[in-house]
């Protein structure tokens, strides 16, 4: 859960809450929300014809208007007085038989169902996978103001450094100000690396969902190292859990049941319904209440062709579903091998940059050494911070590339992110 920090203006959010963020507020997730609401309205649409048809009609009618007319050869003078009346009647009508379209129709619509939640399964793993890249960036990021900030540090005491060796006379007054442009160039670095901070922050909370003015805090956590399962057993779980897959699975099993509906259309029909009707305000005198008993059969003779085009269609369509679904699982193979040795790449350049990290440190401390004892040029301790500063940035964004490349995986071979 997302808490803020004691002085209450500081959101602190961990991965986690910055994915559940982004699903709460992205336009696209509540889209396919309301696409999967839409998709249950219509099974329950599909499903109306199982269940019987209820229905109470009531109607009261009374006026006060007297009615004057002539009647019989002698031309007598009738007058009708005020009247009102009344009538109720209750109705259940239950269809029994539709030669199976309700059913046909219901399974349509479940696999639009399925169709539709895969899809949003797949929107939000790409969401997810965004979120986790823009938080990763935000913490490699903040690791290099860090990094700039220690740089500044180690620059001013090299310029201490100079102006002390320069009054000892050990060293030249060019020293001197070549360290104090190496001091501004520090200054410049940490700028940057600080704009850069706030931009990969400002686009992390657009895509949580967060207002410009809300101040957070992106909370770093521990994550797996050296994760390596097997290249096969990879592309076999990208295969089974992948929902791009199973989308084009379902929408195979619809089409294959739109053909059933259209092939139905042009077969032998039989539809029979049973109603009773009860009449609460019917006369005594008049017979019991009634029921009926409907049946009707259509046989379609000749529409045209038209049907028969629209089943040649929808055969069309099924061919182009499956040629898809060939060329999906091919994709994710690719992608799922492709992430795979991007991932191995990712960890050992972790441990590359990490020796190399040791060896400028080491590097670094020899060259202030020799230059406080004034046995070597102000050149070489310049050299030697650049080499530091360059390894320690490579190892960072090595560091977090890494994690990036192993959620990339992750949600390459169908596994969820969080």
């Amino acid at each position: 859960m997302p808490c803020f920090s004691q002085d209450k203006e500081v959101l602190k959010l961990n991965l986690s809450d910055c994915i559940n963020m982004a699903l709460d507020t992205n336009p696209a997730i509540i889209k396919a929300r309301a696409n999967i609401d839409v998709a249950e309205a219509n099974i329950t649409q599909a499903l109306s014809t199982f269940y019987p048809v209820v229905k109470l009609n009531s109607q009261y009618n009374r006026t006060n208007a007297n009615t004057t007319s002539i009647s019989g050869g002698g031309g007598n003078v009738v007058t009708t007085p005020a009247r009102q009346s009344s009538s109720t009647n209750f109705s259940i009508t239950q269809r029994i038989f539709d030669s199976f379209k309700t059913w046909r129709n219901y399974k349509y619509a479940d696999a639009q169902l399925e169709n539709i939640k895969y899809a949003f399964e797949e929107t939000s793993n790409n969401l997810s996978l965004n979120v986790t890249k823009y938080y990763f960036e935000v913490i490699a990021v903040k690791h290099l103001v860090k990094l700039d900030e220690t740089l500044l540090l180690q620059s001013k005491n090299h310029l201490d450094q100079t102006n002390a060796n320069y009054k000892a006379g050990i060293a030249p007054k060019a020293d001197t100000y070549s360290a104090q442009v190496n001091v501004t160039q520090a200054q410049v670095n940490l700028l940057e690396a600080q704009n850069s901070l706030r931009i990969q922050m400002a686009n992390l909370k657009n895509l949580i969902g967060l207002k410009r003015e809300v101040n957070i805090e992106v909370v770093e956590e521990s994550f797996e190292l050296n994760y390596k399962p097997l290249l096969p057993e990879a592309i076999t779980s990208a295969i089974n859990k992948r929902p791009e897959l199973k989308e084009m699975l379902a929408q195979i099993e619809a089409q294959s049941i739109q053909i059933d509906i259209l092939t139905l259309n042009v077969m032998p029909q039989l539809t029979v319904d049973v109603g009773f009707n009860l009449d609460a305000a019917r006369d005594p005198a008049l017979p019991d209440n009634s029921y009926t008993i409907q049946a009707n059969f259509t046989l379609p003779l000749f529409d045209g062709f038209n049907s028969a085009a629209k089943i040649d269609a929808a055969k069309a369509n099924m061919t182009g579903l499956e040629a898809g679904k060939l060329d999906v699982e091919k994709s994710i193979s690719l992608e799922v091998e492709t992430s795979y040795y991007n991932l191995e790449t990712a960890f050992s350049r972790i441990e590359l940059t990490s020796q190399q990290v040791e060896e400028a440190n080491k590097n670094l401390q020899v060259a202030e050494g020799r230059y406080k004892a004034g046995v070597s040029p102000f050149q070489e301790l310049l050299d030697a911070q650049v080499t530091f500063s360059r390894t320690m940035t490579e190892f960072i964004t090595a560091k977090y590339r890494y994690q990036i490349a192993l959620f990339t995986f992750k949600k390459a071979i169908g596994e969820e992110l969080l």
